[in-house]
């Protein structure tokens, strides 16, 4: 069949959620509350279905703001940090580092 299952579409409301409010801080029982299952439950199905952690699709979502941010703004590397839902600039720094090998400092200045 083609249509979704009640699971996987449970996991899409959340997964929408999570990208409507990636600025705001979230925690994983408002995104499990969304699709009406505990926070375990939801965790296993969101990873079965959207393959990878609720987390991780969240930092993904506030990484691709911030970039795009970086590279179409001045706005300070806080604000941007800030807007994007990272609890400090430090934080925002230390994870760009660690997935991009660069800091977004020198991510901007490499406008690709």
């Amino acid at each position: 069949t083609g249509t979704p299952g009640a699971a996987e579409q449970a996991v899409d409301r959340a997964a929408a959620f999570l990208r409507a409010h990636f600025a705001e801080p979230i925690q994983l029982g408002d995104a499990a509350r969304v699709a009406n299952m505990s926070p375990y439950h939801f965790s296993r199905q969101f990873k079965k279905y959207q393959g990878t952690t609720p987390h991780e699709f969240l930092l993904c979502e506030r990484m691709a703001a911030a970039k795009l941010l970086l590279l179409s703004t001045g706005e300070s590397i806080e604000n941007i940090a800030a807007s994007c839902g990272f609890a400090s600039a430090s934080h925002f720094i230390r994870a760009f580092r660690g997935r991009n090998g660069i800091t977004p400092m020198r991510f901007r200045q490499m406008r690709f």
